[in-house]
């Protein structure tokens, strides 16, 4: 009869020659969104103040502006808001040392009456919040 020790060695040894590794392999990959632009995707990553969704008329907490207003190092602040025909429109507002003022990154693809497309803009010198759809405001 074989020992349990040879068996176990044996099983090393194999999953050693076959290049078996601790890594988790996830199939299928994850679907990549052909409507999303690189530009978009391949962003620096910034600490997040949030990601908040906004009803009819709503207007942005008080705490996640003083979490963009004090973020010395870089944040963002996602804010998803319906239009007037309440279509979902999201908006990254993006501040940090490498960018003057305030980057705004506007996801408008559910605006049936509007651009339906992506947008980016930059405020100069702003770090006011004002319209959850891609406004600003100089301090």
């Amino acid at each position: 009869m074989v020992s349990l020790t040879r068996w176990t060695t044996a099983a090393v040894i194999l999953l050693a020659l076959t290049g078996c590794t601790s890594e988790l392999t996830v199939y299928p990959p994850e679907p990549v969104d052909p409507s999303v632009p690189a530009w978009f995707t391949d962003r620096p990553s910034l600490r997040s103040c949030g990601e908040i969704e906004l009803g009819q008329g709503e207007q942005i907490p008080d705490d996640a502006i003083q979490c963009m207003r004090t973020a010395t190092e870089g944040a963002e602040l996602a804010v998803t808001s319906p239009t007037t025909e309440g279509d979902p429109v999201t908006t990254y507002y993006r501040v940090g040392p490498d960018i003057d003022g305030m980057d705004l990154i506007v996801d408008a693809r559910e605006d049936a009456w509007g651009s339906g497309e992506w947008e980016q803009s930059t405020c100069p010198g702003t770090k006011v919040l004002v319209d959850p759809r891609g406004g600003c405001a100089v301090d």
